[in-house]
């Protein structure tokens, strides 16, 4: 698979990502490494892992460097970041979107 090749994930996926990178990632690149974080998102390849990790790494950095534009957000909760992280990896948070979460978003 090309890493121009779209790999739709759902938010559940998402979810599951972000707690295996969480729990799993080291600095060492290892075959293992990649297969623990395999087992707790399912249907998704190493290779599609792999390439959404380094999507996220790319994002992280761009913001990092303020290529993209934070969201200027509104929370439920005085308890999340203004990033719209707060506790999603436990799934507490409501990140403003159009999916029906609470609050709103822009970016200025």
């Amino acid at each position: 698979m090309s890493a121009s090749t779209s790999v739709v994930w759902s938010r559940e996926e998402e979810r599951a990502f972000e707690s295996a990178i969480a729990m799993q990632h080291s600095i060492e690149d290892s075959k293992e490494q990649w297969q623990k974080i395999a087992l707790i998102v399912p249907n998704k390849t190493i290779e599609e892992l792999k390439q959404h990790y380094q999507l996220l790494v790319d994002d992280v950095t761009a913001t990092d460097a303020g290529y993209v534009p934070i969201p200027n957000c509104t929370f439920s909760s005085t308890n999340e970041s203004i990033r719209g992280y707060g506790n999603e990896l436990a799934g507490t948070t409501h990140y403003s979107n159009a999916q029906g979460g609470k609050g709103g978003c822009r970016t200025q």
